[in-house]
This record gives C-alpha cells, sequence and structure tokens, in this order.
C-alpha cells in the first residue's frame, strides 16, 4: 500500500499487469481456435486453468485495492440514506389521548397477588 496517503488505491506495476494482460488475452484466443489446450497438458496440467484462471486470479489481486474501492462506492451509492418522504406534505402531530378511566387506573388494582387475596377475603 502507498505509504504517504496521497492516493486512496496504489497502482500495480505496468509491466506485470501487462504481462498479465497479454497472457490472459492470449490463453483465451489459445483456448479458442486451438481444442488441444481445452483438456490436459501433459507438462502443464489443466490448460484452461493456466491459460485463463490463473492469469484472472492474479489480476484480481494485483487490482485488489482499485477493486475494493469500486466495489465500496457501488455499496455506498446503492445504500438508501435515509426515507425518501413525498415533498409538500406537512409532518402529523400525534393526537392527544385522554387519560384512562379511574376504574382501571393504576391506584386501584392491586400490587402483588397477596394483597388480592385479602381483597377477596
Amino acid at each position: 500500500m502507498n505509504r504517504n496517503g496521497n492516493d486512496a488505491t496504489p497502482s500495480p506495476d505496468p509491466r506485470i499487469a501487462n504481462a498479465l494482460w497479454h497472457w490472459l488475452a492470449l490463453g483465451a484466443l489459445a483456448l479458442l481456435m486451438l481444442p488441444p489446450t481445452r483438456g490436459e497438458l501433459p507438462w502443464l496440467g489443466s490448460g484452461p486453468f493456466w491459460l485463463l484462471s490463473a492469469p484472472a486470479a492474479a489480476l484480481a489481486v494485483l487490482y485488489r485495492g482499485v477493486l475494493a474501492a469500486a466495489w465500496r462506492a457501488h455499496l455506498v451509492r446503492d445504500t438508501p440514506r435515509r426515507r425518501r418522504h413525498a415533498r409538500g406534505h406537512q409532518a402529523r402531530r400525534r393526537t392527544h389521548r385522554p387519560a384512562a378511566s379511574s376504574a382501571f387506573s393504576a391506584a386501584s388494582r392491586p400490587r402483588s397477588a397477596s394483597s388480592l387475596a385479602r381483597q377477596n377475603s
């Protein structure tokens, strides 16, 4: 990572990036034009892995800072910050509700089960 703090994302080495992009493009062309490269290669193993997957994974690692910044920007852009209300309407106030009747007020209720038993006896 860049230590001077001026860049949010460090730029990858262009020589490595160019080599990997060329490797990926030539590997894709080889897979499309040469059918034997789609199977097992006697010296290397799986042809599609070494011709497509390996350079693609290396490019993803090389550009991980750029990819992470792009993903964060995408997430921030798509996250709703606040609920959108229709403009032009005034906020409604809560209506004042009258107090409960005295028959069900907290003072007339017994405080525990033992006091309820005393009242019923």
